[in-house]
């Protein structure tokens, strides 16, 4: 390869990372070692070293390394960003960017431009389909939609009608394309053309999750999109709508919602409901709403795996009060809803704001038993709960439920507060007490542990801490070579030679080196040269590890 061509040798998108990393001055220190040997640092993820090489013309390049860990090509971006830099060094010329579609494609006369596109359309089917679908008449854009959805998913289809998680980005495409059009349809103020396309994208999507693989997640967040422009598009259409276009989108959403498709999938269906609630200014249509909500709760109720769900339907029973009904009755509807647990959560709220402390501990209580399945919500009734206490000055409260809380949510926070609550003399069997119980638990290895010991400057249980698991000396030794310089030495080679051991990839190399560049940090080139010469010794069968140890 030439630097004067080098362009023409590596695939595009590791050039314009490359170029990129060239025009931001990454490269640094670029200078000739040897004759016609330079290098060049240049940062990325960690600092990495670059190495070229010419034949005496200073144009045919003999070497091109990099010391990063990038091995899906033969070339990476930082090699690419000192071969610009060279360019510019050794050639004199100024880095030209390509040219983009943007610049060029003003330069075609309209003729040039046609048959350009005639041509493209001609050789690739997808290009004509999509402009197709853009260039559709507006009085069939709803059928071309549904075609177009139809037509991506059935092609990602493979021989047995399933679609595997590498096809599933394919298999969306129609789509993407669709919720493209409804999203310019909303910019455009045709609000309800927006919805209606958007509602072609849902079910589509649904009906292929029976017979889809999408462990790659590709189906939520174009869901949540096509729910965004819907909720978008009524907000800001509502008061422009005529009283039979609420009514045509209100029948197609709960249509919707009631297909059976949702009967595996009844987030989508509350998420429908939901979007209906801002048609019910109109009273026919909320009490058809409200009956409809009730229906699903009496449904979902009969299961408690449904708890999430029946949460989400009252919360729509709570959004019409509140919107049509005003605050009083919205609390009312709060304060009998108290067993689900965002209605407490908001009564909760509601009592701290109006200084009822007392029926915030009561609420919190009540809570703590009902959900003792649920970690989560316990400790989320036991901060609000010391929330009440901390207004109503109980101190002993106080210290219980802050202990309580550093001990199961391994939050330091809890450990400076509740240090704040104890005299000196009082605080050190508080903390004993606490490192025993931190120690025996399943989390052992929480860092909330070693916090505490540094904080209070324990460093003996610290090293004994590092004993147990030799791995972590490399976060904690600078808190101990101090004081114990020689078991951190062999902490450290411990850890060092137990990786190598079960070691056997080239990755795994690269991160025993990567352990001996800090043991190199903390004792210095002569100990780390020795601790490499040992490992050659050991492995000098294994020449990816060799090789790995020549970068150091």
């Amino acid at each position: 390869m030439k630097l004067s061509d080098f362009e023409d040798q590596i695939d595009e998108i590791i050039l314009e990372r490359g170029y990129k990393y060239f025009i931001d001055d990454k490269v640094e220190n670029l200078d000739e070692v040897e004759e016609n040997h330079f290098m060049a640092l240049v940062p990325g993820t960690e600092i990495y070293l670059v190495h070229v090489k010419f034949a005496d013309d200073q144009d045919k390049i003999i070497k091109l390394k990099c010391d990063c860990p990038y091995d899906v090509g033969k070339y990476c971006k930082h090699q690419v960003a000192v071969l610009y830099a060279l360019e510019k060094k050794l050639l004199g010329g100024k880095i030209k960017k390509k040219k983009s579609l943007e610049d060029l494609l003003p330069c075609l006369s309209k003729e040039e431009l046609i048959e350009l596109i005639l041509k493209i359309s001609f050789e690739h089917e997808d290009v004509e389909r999509k402009l197709l679908f853009q260039l559709s008449p507006s009085e069939d854009e709803l059928e071309n939609s549904k075609r177009l959805i139809s037509q991506y998913i059935g092609e990602a289809e493979e021989f047995d009608g399933f679609i595997p998680w590498n096809r599933m980005d394919d298999a969306l495409t129609g789509v993407e394309m669709v919720l493209e059009r409804a999203y310019g349809k909303l910019q455009r103020n045709d609000e309800e053309t927006a919805v209606r396309l958007s509602l072609l994208a849902i079910p589509a999507i649904v009906d292929m999750l029976d017979f889809a693989d999408d462990s790659g997640g590709f189906v939520m967040p174009v869901i949540e999109e096509a729910f965004t422009i819907i909720d978008t598009a009524l907000e800001k259409g509502i008061n422009r709508f005529k009283l039979e276009t609420k009514e045509e989108l209100y029948y197609v959403l709960m249509n919707e919602a009631f297909n059976e498709r949702y009967d595996g999938w009844p987030e989508w269906r509350v998420q429908l409901m939901n979007s209906c609630i801002i048609f019910c200014d109109y009273d026919p249509l909320r009490e058809q709403l409200e009956k409809q909500v009730k229906h699903f709760i009496d449904k979902y109720s009969k299961d408690s795996m449904n708890d999430y769900e029946v949460s989400k339907l009252k919360e729509i029973q709570f959004k019409l009060i509140q919107r049509y009904d005003g605050e009083s009755q919205a609390l009312d509807f709060i304060h009998h809803n108290v067993d689900t647990p965002d209605f407490r959560e908001k009564a909760i709220r509601h009592h701290l704001e109006n200084s009822a402390y007392e029926k915030v501990i009561e609420l919190c209580d009540n809570g703590i038993e009902r959900d003792s399945k649920y970690a989560g919500l316990v400790s989320k009734w036991k901060e609000f709960k010391l929330q009440a206490y901390e207004e109503l000055g109980n101190l002993n409260k106080q210290k219980e439920l802050t202990k309580d809380l550093l001990l199961t949510n391994r939050d330091y926070s809890y450990y400076e507060k509740l240090k704040g609550h104890y005299s000196s003399d009082e605080w050190p069997n508080v903390l004993s007490e606490i490192l025993v119980k931190l120690e025996n638990t399943s989390h052992f290895l929480s860092n909330i542990y070693t916090k505490i010991l540094i904080e209070e400057k324990m460093f003996k249980e610290l090293l004994e801490y590092c004993q147990k698991e030799p791995k972590l000396i490399n976060y904690y030794h600078q808190h101990l070579i101090d004081d114990y310089p020689g078991e951190v030495k062999n902490l450290f080679r411990s850890h060092i030679f137990t990786l190598s051991e079960d070691s056997g990839t080239r990755e795994h190399y690269r991160k025993i080196c990567r352990e001996i560049q800090e043991y190199k940090q903390v004792f210095g080139y002569e100990e780390a040269n020795k601790l490499i010469n040992e490992l050659r010794e050991l492995y000098y069968k294994r020449p990816a590890f060799m090789d790995e140890l020549d970068k150091i």
